[in-house]
């Protein structure tokens, strides 16, 4: 997902992972959308128009709170990350972005510039992560991916202030 904070300029603030949900806050809310969303990897999208739930709403009102339960969840992961950058170090951010959003093999595609942008980091500052997280043997390196060999040790890092 991105966000222009500076003029047009697109800042990568988050990857979603499958299921998840993104134009809840400019529908509920009859705002512009802010966010732009452009996949990272080949993926399969479901788009609903607007107009559509707007009318299933109307039907149906009782409905109304599934999408904000949506919409609250979508607000709880953009402060989870806002907390993440302002308190975490990089390893421990990295850790948490891998754990997210490894695939069942372990495997998050990406280059480290991607998660660079994804963390606010220097691509120094996430070189440093990674090869801290290769010398504790949590992660490897691969050709555009990081692969999780602990996922224990991962977690661990996880919690770290």
């Amino acid at each position: 997902l991105t966000f222009p904070l500076i003029g047009n300029e697109p800042v990568t603030v988050h990857r979603g992972e499958p299921g998840f949900w993104i134009g809840d806050a400019a529908l509920l809310s009859a705002q512009p959308r802010m966010i732009t969303i452009c996949a990272a990897k080949r993926s399969r999208v479901y788009c609903v128009q607007g107009s559509a739930i707007r009318a299933l709403l109307e039907r149906r009102p009782e409905y109304w709170r599934p999408f904000y339960a949506l919409s609250y969840s979508n607000t709880m992961t953009a402060l989870r990350v806002l907390a993440e950058v302002l308190s975490l170090r990089p390893r421990a951010r990295l850790a948490r972005l891998l754990v997210r959003l490894a695939d069942t093999d372990g495997v998050v595609a990406g280059s480290n510039e991607e998660f660079a942008r994804l963390l606010g980091m220097t691509r120094s500052s996430m070189q440093r992560a990674v090869r801290s997280l290769v010398d504790d043997k949590a992660i490897e390196t691969g050709y555009g991916q990081l692969v999780i060999v602990d996922r224990p040790a991962l977690e661990r890092i996880c919690n770290e202030a």
